[in-house]
């Protein structure tokens, strides 16, 4: 199975293989990432920058360049012209949990931490919940530095043993028309 997926702004697709660990397969676009493309932070000071329990606390060289997380480059209906969207994609595999989340989940949450929440939660739909539960009492609480008011939203969805049924698709379901059928349905329209 393969998942496929385009990515704009700053919502975020994760994947945990079976055992393993959640890993961010999107990019980020946002001023930060393109802090990265031209040399100014590396990709391991951007991870600093972006996992950091409290921004506040960076040195002064990667404080400067927390706020740029939070600046996005591209988003759907500012313009953007559409021949710049990348279509990507990742092989999935049974057992392989991938969880989409909004910028309100993942400003506010640490991978870690969301990593937690979905592996404590066997079902899709509850670690779904957990995750917008948790998002949302930050954002009303918000007394941890990485708390705000954002849009919280998340899916999650763990891959079979066997995929979807996909029976449609196969030619001896789909009707098979003739000629004359065809003739008869025109007909019938008349």
């Amino acid at each position: 199975q393969r998942l496929f997926f385009v990515n704009i702004g700053d919502s975020r697709i994760y994947v945990r293989r079976k055992g393993g660990q959640l890993k961010q397969i999107t990019r980020d676009d946002n001023l930060l990432q393109r802090r990265v493309d031209l040399e100014e932070v590396t990709p391991e000071e951007a991870e600093v920058i972006d996992q950091a329990p409290n921004p506040q606390l960076l040195e002064p060289r990667l404080k400067n360049y927390a706020r740029h997380r939070n600046i996005i480059t591209k988003s759907v209906g500012i313009g953007m012209p559409t021949e710049d969207l990348e279509v990507s994609y990742v092989d999935l595999r049974p057992g392989d949990r991938f969880v989409i989340v909004s910028d309100g989940v993942s400003d506010q949450m640490l991978t870690e931490r969301i990593g937690r929440i979905t592996e404590g939660s066997k079902d899709d739909e509850q670690a779904e919940e957990a995750l917008q539960q948790e998002a949302l009492q930050m954002s009303l609480d918000g007394s941890d530095p990485r708390s705000k008011g954002d849009d919280i939203s998340a899916l999650v969805k763990t891959i079979e043993e066997r995929g979807p049924d996909r029976a449609y698709l196969r030619p001896e379901v789909l009707p098979i028309r003739t000629q004359e059928s065809l003739k008869k349905t025109v007909q019938d329209i008349h």
